[in-house]
């Protein structure tokens, strides 16, 4: 999750009259002014392109690149791009589709002939590893590599003792559930057929011909200039790295393995990334025909390789990327000539940036902070719960922290007017407060002005349900372990849960926590209104359970034979 100056064909521009660039696409408020915003705040640390008609019409850095040495970021800074790399990995399956060595409809075996699950490798196909619909589980997200020493991953054929151990999931065969394994296969296929490693093939076909001398593959030991640190306060980071969860930053570095790979780990900068997209329009990397066929749009969001989507009626072809202390966004909008990369060194810095560009396009209201001292923000502190919407029952608290509200100790909003605010990270969910007759706070309305819309009310604090852990040794949650599948109606149709035993929870695929309060019943950490009930039969044997919100049952899973 990631972000700064000098692209040589629009210098005059700068030098001259980089004010007026931004004047001309009238941009208000400015995105200088919202990039130094988020800044101050923590949240933006990197660089923003923006470019017309292959045009730059904007360029903007802040931020830091190396916290230690108080080193800032520049134009030409590199940036880890985490997931965006899976474009260039496409582009390579694409020429080589081009050059007629391998067809979208051939299978894993048909390239890769040892591939460790032969039954995954005759099923699966080239096809649906590009569009994430093969169905086969993320090994990133596993025990078995979590648990590895991620040093020594430096090759592709590193990787390869991993494939023992995925699985398909065959109802999400056909539909897309993003894995990180698709590509990894993918790059291996690339070196399969070609003879060389993959990192070479990526260069000599990609990078060379097109002068993108500041990209490469992120490697530990190997110096590279001017390249940010990233930096995470995730605290999801301690389910799969064991990371304190302090709240205190920290450099990301030995999260990663010791090189970047075919499905993420490269590091580029804004006009390296800015010149790979120019060159996939002008048929520099590939023919019209094979972009187009690669970048179709599916319904799902996910072309070959490309998230290809239409959103307020505005076309979006490109990849986004994230990774702790790593955040990247590149996309070309055909319709409107505009392509937009930002790149930055900390957790989910450019989303809320390309967010609020499109805002700018789109005249969708922006929002700027205002100040309201402490006795007027102190109005809205206290207890709420939600009566009308999908998390009806779901109870939560509003504290005060500095100029803002800390909403159920995890979104924060900022105010805009009196009784009005808005989530500093996704500033299309806004809250509005309400006042009794004698002016007091009586509850509020949170909603994202399109699907979402929940109202609570104010309750005392002695109405909140308080949930007490129940404390279970091992082998009595081991009775709450086993092979579960969710049914067709309701949420996740079709997933198989990994449930584990992690210090007196269940951690549920690998990082929701469910802490038990009952016999059979399980409350999620962050949110306890969540819950697992479990189901018995008549004879006390566990069938399955049901996901539940109050009265709610949000989705039916049953245990599997």
């Amino acid at each position: 999750m990631m972000k700064k100056h000098t692209l040589i064909g629009c210098l005059l521009c700068l030098i001259f009259i980089q004010p007026a660039c931004s004047q001309q696409v009238g941009w208000e408020p400015s995105m200088d002014e919202y990039l130094e915003f988020r800044n101050e705040l923590g949240r933006f640390s990197g660089t923003v392109a923006i470019s017309r008609n292959d045009e730059l019409v904007y360029l903007r850095s802040t931020g830091t690149a190396n916290r230690s040495w108080n080193i800032p970021v520049n134009d030409s800074t590199k940036y880890d791009i985490a997931s965006v790399t899976k474009m260039f990995t496409a582009v390579g399956i694409a020429m080589l589709y081009e050059d007629g060595k391998i067809g979208l409809d051939d299978t894993i075996l048909d390239h890769f002939s040892d591939f460790p699950i032969s039954e995954i490798g005759a099923a699966t196909t080239i096809r649906q590893l590009l569009s994430h619909t093969s169905g086969i589980s993320d090994f990133f997200m596993q025990p078995g590599y979590l648990e590895t020493d991620r040093y020594r991953l430096r090759e592709l054929e590193d990787y390869d003792r991993f494939y023992n151990t995925v699985e398909v999931n065959e109802s999400q065969v056909g539909t897309m559930h993003y894995s990180n394994t698709n590509f990894m296969i993918l790059g291996r296929i690339i070196e399969k057929i070609t003879g060389v490693d993959f990192y070479t093939y990526i260069r000599e076909k990609v990078f060379d011909p097109l002068g993108m001398v500041n990209t490469g593959f992120y490697e530990h030991d190997l110096v590279v200039g001017n390249m940010a640190v990233g930096y995470t306060t995730d605290s999801q980071a301690v389910t799969e790295f064991g990371v304190p969860m302090d709240g205190r930053l920290r450099a990301n570095s030995y999260m990663r393995p010791a090189r970047g790979m075919p499905a993420g780990g490269a590091y580029s900068t804004v006009a390296d990334l800015l010149r790979f997209m120019k060159a996939l329009r002008n048929e520099s990397l590939l023919n019209s025909e094979t972009f187009e066929e690669f970048t179709k749009e599916d319904g799902d969001g996910y072309a070959l390789g490309f998230q290809s989507y239409t959103m307020d009626g505005i076309r979006f072809v490109g990849h986004s990327g994230g990774f702790y202390g790593v955040s990247s966004q590149i996309f070309y909008l055909p319709e409107k000539g505009y392509t937009v990369a930002i790149l930055a060194n900390n957790d989910f810095g450019a989303p809320p940036v390309f967010d609020r560009f499109i805002s700018y396009l789109t005249g969708r209201k922006t929002y700027k902070a205002i100040s309201l001292d402490e006795e007027a923000l102190s109005r809205f502190e206290g207890f709420y719960e939600i009566v009308h919407g999908e998390m009806n029952g779901k109870q939560l608290e509003i504290q005060v922290r500095d100029d803002h509200l800390l909403f159920d100790n995890e979104l924060e909003f900022y105010p805009y007017d009196r009784n009005s605010f808005f989530d500093i990270d996704n500033e299309s969910f806004t809250l509005r407060f309400s006042e009794d007759s004698a002016g007091m706070i009586d509850g509020f309305q949170w909603t994202d002005g399109r699907n979402f819309t929940a109202r609570a009310k104010t309750v005392a604090e002695n109405e909140m349900v308080e949930l007490q852990k129940l404390e279970m040794n091992d082998t009595e949650l081991e009775t709450y372990l086993g092979d579960f599948e969710f049914g067709d109606s309701g949420m996740m149709p079709g997933h198989k849960p990994e449930i584990t035993i992690d210090d007196g929870t269940l951690l549920v695929d690998g990082r929701m926590r469910f802490v038990p309060f009952d016999v059979d019943k399980f409350y999620l950490q962050d949110d306890k209104q969540m819950q697992l009930h479990y189901i018995r039969n008549q004879a006390n044997e566990i069938t399955g359970f049901h996901v539940k919100r109050g009265d709610s049952v949000l989705g039916e899973v049953s245990k599997l034979d």
